[in-house]
């Protein structure tokens, strides 16, 4: 009888389980258990289901991955670190040995998960699988179940952090084929504030990453995150985004999606208390048969709180762009002031692009809005500039430009802002 593939996910989760635990405390281990039953019942998403309609996730999950759960050797890579005030590098989902524990001078600490539950276990406790969405989200379940080694950023009440704490995510294999379960926490607790860069690289190898990020936000608490994924043509980044904030508190984040077969970016934002503000950026940027599935979800549940989401896609070749934006805004939120938008650019006959911004309102006091546009290079734009003198290529590179930096121009990380230009430029300049 040939077996499922969540059969074979399953078989593979038992078969490992005693490495997949080791060196976690009983309490996060036993979880597991509820994790992967949840995977269970729920399945991997087909296209029948809303929410993955443009996703082949079954399709992904049916190749041949290789699946390792100790760390692998890696090809050596160099960054830019000097701008940074603390950095991590993670190779395959790992973390570095050098990087297990950073502790700075202002109580701010990174580091692998599993040294984390020996320095400040009540933190990792209190916040890991807090805003995950495990019961309702397979892709979630299934990295809750296999998480083995996960990101831990913590920064500590009324702390200002000067310089972004760096967070690099590498992905080598060589010629081989490879599923990889990353995860991130970050606990910035009241006061507090600094700005975060994650970047996802894929630098040989095929891969699938499934990846699980949760940010909690603290009381009066401002929290900058620029997300950058850039992975190999043969890849599949499978993001998955939560945050939770606090009263006065601010989050907002810059993600920047190149490269890669396959991207899907699931964002979840709850406000647990009242006048607290979220903004999210968005670019994706595509040349060839890729798959940019964008979709976000922002939920109003109390009062005064605030969400502004910007999109932007540029879909050429025979690539798909979509944008699902959902605002849900309960009974008791009064005063909600949420703002969708959803732009894109065709750069070709054969791409297609979706852009589905949804409101849910059931209060009576709001202030919302979403909208969505689809289309082409403005000819009457292109017209007005070679009237100045550029010729038609020039003219339509830099509307296009102007296109992009819209979104690019609300990173404030330096070092990583230079890298995302010239990422996206070089993309930009084939068209």
């Amino acid at each position: 009888m040939i077996k499922s593939t969540e059969d074979r996910l399953l078989e593979l989760y038992f078969a490992n389980l005693d490495i997949i635990g080791e060196g976690f405390p009983v309490g996060i281990n036993s979880k597991r258990r509820d994790y992967i039953e949840s995977f269970n019942l729920l399945g991997l998403p087909s296209r029948k289901n809303e929410g993955y309609r443009r996703t082949p996730v079954k399709c992904l999950f049916e190749k041949e991955w290789e699946n390792y759960f100790i760390p692998i050797q890696t090809s050596n890579t160099t960054h830019n670190t000097e701008s940074c005030s603390s950095s991590i590098k993670v190779n395959n989902g790992f973390i570095e040995d050098e990087y297990k524990w950073l502790l700075m001078d202002n109580g701010v600490a990174i580091g692998s998960i599993k040294s984390a539950l020996e320095h400040m276990p009540d933190v990792v406790l209190e916040h890991l699988n807090s805003m995950a969405k495990s019961d309702t989200e397979p892709l979630t379940a299934l990295n809750s179940a296999f998480m083995q080694d996960c990101v831990f950023v913590f920064i500590p009440r009324e702390v200002n952090v000067e310089q972004p704490i760096c967070v690099e995510y590498n992905y080598s294999a060589k010629d081989q084929q490879v599923m990889s379960f990353a995860r991130m926490l970050v606990v910035a607790e009241d006061g507090a504030d600094a700005k975060i860069s994650i970047t996802h690289k894929n630098i040989d190898g095929s891969f699938m990453v499934n990846f699980v990020k949760e940010v909690y936000v603290g009381e009066r608490t401002t929290i900058e995150i620029t997300e950058f994924s850039d992975m190999g043509e043969n890849s599949v980044l499978l993001n998955n985004s939560y945050s939770a904030q606090m009263k006065q508190s601010k989050l907002s984040g810059v993600n920047i999606w190149l490269g890669g077969s396959v991207t899907r970016f699931n964002g979840v934002g709850s406000f647990n208390s009242t006048d607290s503000e979220n903004r999210f950026y968005g670019l994706y940027v595509s040349e060839k048969e890729q798959i940019f599935d964008i979709n976000t979800y922002m939920n109003h549940t109390v009062s005064d709180c605030r969400s502004f989401q910007q999109v932007k896609g540029i879909a050429g070749g025979d690539s798909i762009g979509a944008f699902t934006g959902r605002v849900y805004v309960a009974t008791d939120a009064q005063r909600s002031d949420a703002v969708q938008q959803s732009k894109n650019l065709l750069m070709g006959d054969d791409a297609r692009v979706y852009a589905e911004p949804q409101l849910e309102i059931y209060a009576d006091d709001v202030k919302c809005s979403h909208g969505a546009t689809v289309g082409q290079v403005s000819d009457d734009s292109i017209y007005y500039m070679r009237q100045r003198g550029l010729s038609e290529a020039n003219a339509r590179k830099l509307l296009m430009h102007g296109y992009i930096n819209d979104i690019i121009m609300h990173c404030s990380i330096e070092h990583l802002c230079d890298e995302i230009i010239s990422s996206v430029d070089s993309i930009v300049d084939r068209f």
